[in-house]
């Protein structure tokens, strides 16, 4: 689901400077259904970027900012599989939304 309500907006002008963003329940189909093709992190049609557990675990123990939320996604198929089949071993995957700087664009 996606909200218009949920979009950023220049303080200026008032457009929109971001597209509509990805509302929970968060759920992915995964384009392959090979281990080695599951990176920690994920890019795709309708979201900025999904990033592993082990990112997640790595990013909290170092105690790193930047990252305003991580959302759990639930992936309900991979590659030609049917759905409901997910193998063992899979990452969990995260929807994440970065704190951007502040910088302010010239007008």
């Amino acid at each position: 689901m996606f909200s218009d309500e949920a979009k950023d907006y220049c303080p200026v002008c008032g457009r929109a400077v971001s597209m509509l963003k990805w509302l929970p329940p968060h759920r992915v189909k995964l384009s392959s259904a090979k281990p080695e093709k599951w990176g920690d992190f994920v890019w795709g049609a309708g979201f900025t970027l999904l990033v592993s557990d082990r990112f997640k675990a790595i990013y909290e123990q170092e105690d790193l900012r930047g990252v305003k939320f991580f959302s759990p996604v639930g992936v309900v198929r991979i590659g030609t599989r049917k759905t409901g089949y997910l193998p063992s071993g899979m990452p969990t995957y995260y929807s994440i939304e970065v704190i951007w700087g502040g910088a302010k664009l010239d007008g």
